[in-house]
């Protein structure tokens, strides 16, 4: 009997700890953005992507990469609470880029239940 409430005892202090770990989980209105067909002399496109912390802790954005130095991106500064809405800012500067198709991938890195989370933005850039 003792070691049956052993085992129930070790069993509970396992589960509960992984069933109350809390994580924080983005939701996108959109993850693709298509700036379209633009001029050279417009070439500074900018959009925004609203997420929404749909997980139950504070969400955390701890880093954001681009797979071009011509693409900028600002975040949230503060966690985003639980319930709340949040906004990555991006700017595409396309006036030293070749005219022409372009595709810029956005790695997001977080605090949240899936740490990397990837944004994409395109368009077309005409002379």
């Amino acid at each position: 009997m003792k070691r049956l409430l052993l085992i129930l005892a070790l069993a509970a202090m396992a589960i509960l700890p992984a069933a109350a770990q809390k994580k924080a989980k983005f939701e996108f209105k959109e993850d693709r953005h298509n700036f379209g067909v633009f001029q050279r002399k417009d070439a500074t496109q900018h959009c925004t992507f609203e997420f929404k912390n749909v997980g139950d802790a504070p969400l955390t954005i701890q880093r954001m990469t681009a797979t071009c130095t011509c693409v900028e991106m600002e975040g949230p500064k503060k966690p985003v609470q639980p319930g709340k809405k949040g906004v990555i800012k991006v700017t595409y500067h396309g006036e030293k880029k070749q005219a022409g198709p372009f595709h810029k991938m956005i790695t997001i890195i977080s605090n949240a239940e899936q740490d990397l989370y990837r944004l994409h933005v395109e368009g077309k850039m005409e002379e």
